[in-house]
């Protein structure tokens, strides 16, 4: 691979700099779901960061050895480099390439913080004396060309290792490199996150049936408007008596209009439609059996007694409102005479009095 340009030790940022970190932030923010964002900046960074090679790549762990995943370079990138990677397979998951990080739980002092190879001495002859401590990764830098200096950092969300992320050129990386990818870090995260959360989705779905199965009340996963994508069997039973009535009330209980006959969870992921878990919730006794002896014991009007009927099984004044056609405030009124007539101090009390009394 060819040389890279000569800097000088000056940790200035211009402003060209600064835009050009906030068009890699774009690119990952925007770039479509489904696509390695790295790959589609890791040549503006290595420009950037006025480097030979600018690259990522994630470790992942199997049956106790290590192995590189994710792999992104920028142009140029010669067969060597990933064979060097290749190389670093199957190393202790601590001291990973001899970059003195634990692949599996970098320590927190490492995480998301970029740190220069060699604290600013990066010349070829610094990188060897400091290669000559781990043969295996000597053998494999010399063979890809890279006993030069770099900069790098551990993109982590938590404790969890998602990639890293850095670069290399034959020169001192200086002070503006480093603070320009450190700059870069919190889009580097979420984008990578976001990745890791999408390749999780395989195994969330498959499993997601099951575990609506294991609800025993009838349980959907709706869209806002009502549009049903699963649903367990008690679900579709109801689907089956009626699709557009299940569609309706589910839309209505998701924007929180309904009468609360469900338990409404949004199910998120950035970037993507919402979705929403709704189960029905178990249905109270009907009230109606009762409503009649309990207005005529405490001389209630017919509407005092809709409106108790209603309050009793659990339904907020303004729900109530929407079901009678009135207004919030003559629920209110209705409510305080029903009070007063009862002699209920609260909402629970008269709740109470209702189903405990004999009418």
């Amino acid at each position: 691979m060819s040389g890279g340009p000569t800097t000088g030790r000056s940790g200035r940022i211009s402003g060209a700099d600064r835009r050009a970190a906030e068009a890699i932030a774009d690119t990952l923010r925007s770039t479509a779901l489904g696509e390695p964002g790295l790959r589609h900046v890791a040549d503006p960074l290595r420009a950037l960061l006025r480097a030979q090679l600018a690259c990522g790549y994630g470790i992942e762990e199997a049956g106790g050895r290590l192995a590189v995943a994710r792999v992104a370079t920028s142009a140029g990138a010669s067969a060597r480099f990933s064979g060097m990677l290749a190389a670093l397979a199957g190393q202790s998951p601590r001291g990973w390439g001899g970059m003195h990080y634990d692949a599996r739980r970098p320590e927190p002092r490492q995480r998301n913080r970029v740190l220069p190879h060699l604290d600013g001495n990066g010349t070829r002859a610094a990188v060897r004396r400091y290669l000559e401590r781990f043969p295996a990764t000597r053998d494999a830098w010399e063979r890809a060309g890279l006993v030069c200096d770099q900069v790098r950092v551990l993109v982590c969300d938590g404790p969890s290792l998602l990639s890293w992320v850095g670069a290399f050129r034959p020169d001192a990386f200086t002070d503006r490199e480093s603070r320009l990818l450190q700059a870069l870090v919190p889009a580097l995260r979420d984008r990578l996150r976001l990745e890791r959360q999408l390749g999780d989705v395989p195994l969330a779905l498959a499993a997601l049936p099951a575990v609506l199965e294991g609800i025993g009340a009838p349980a959907f996963v709706a869209g806002s408007s009502g549009e049903v994508a699963l649903a367990n069997a008690s679900a579709l039973a109801l689907l089956e008596r009626g699709r557009g009535v299940v569609r309706a009330a589910l839309s209505a209980e998701i924007a929180a209009r309904g009468p609360n006959r469900y338990t409404v969870t949004r199910l998120s992921l950035p970037g993507c439609p919402a979705w929403f878990l709704c189960v029905e919730r178990e249905r109270p006794p009907d009230p109606g059996p009762r409503a009649a002896a309990f207005a005529a014991r405490h001389d209630l009007t017919d509407r005092q007694a809709e409106v108790v009927a209603l309050a009793v099984r659990g339904l907020a004044n303004k729900t109530i409102a929407a079901h009678l056609r009135c207004a919030e405030a003559t629920v209110e009124m209705h409510l305080t005479v029903v009070f007063g007539r009862t002699q209920a101090a609260s909402r629970a009390e008269l709740v109470a009095q209702f189903w405990k009394g004999s009418w």
